[in-house]
């Protein structure tokens, strides 16, 4: 089972996502809004961290639990599957991030 509590990464990187999704629903239902975007890139900052913490605690003894014979190429694919999406979805956050500093320096934002 891969869902919302998979064994291989903690849930607090799914719920963590779901707050990063409500912060960039609302910064785009509130175009005029500085103070939203400035929040969504916060949280945008604080999942890179986490997400990097939680790879550096979860996935070596996950890769040791399912990269192992016994296990359906199934599981091993789905898994494989799951990091590399993470692994690339933390390589976009930064680039995310640049694109939000922007949109919140137009909307008339000043750090």
């Amino acid at each position: 089972y891969l869902g919302i509590g998979a064994p291989f990464i903690s849930v607090t990187y799914s719920y963590i996502h779901i707050i990063l999704l409500v912060f960039g629903a609302l910064s785009i239902t509130k175009p005029g809004s500085a103070e939203l975007v400035l929040m969504y890139f916060l949280v945008n900052i604080f999942t890179i961290l986490n997400d990097i913490i939680l790879l550096g605690l979860f996935q070596p003894d996950a890769n040791d639990g399912i990269e192992r014979d016994g296990v359906p190429s199934k599981i091993k694919n789905t898994y494989r599957f799951a990091l590399g999406m993470i692994i690339l979805h933390l390589l976009l956050k930064p680039v995310i991030c640049f694109i939000l500093y922007r949109m919140y320096k137009n909307r008339g934002g000043d750090l």
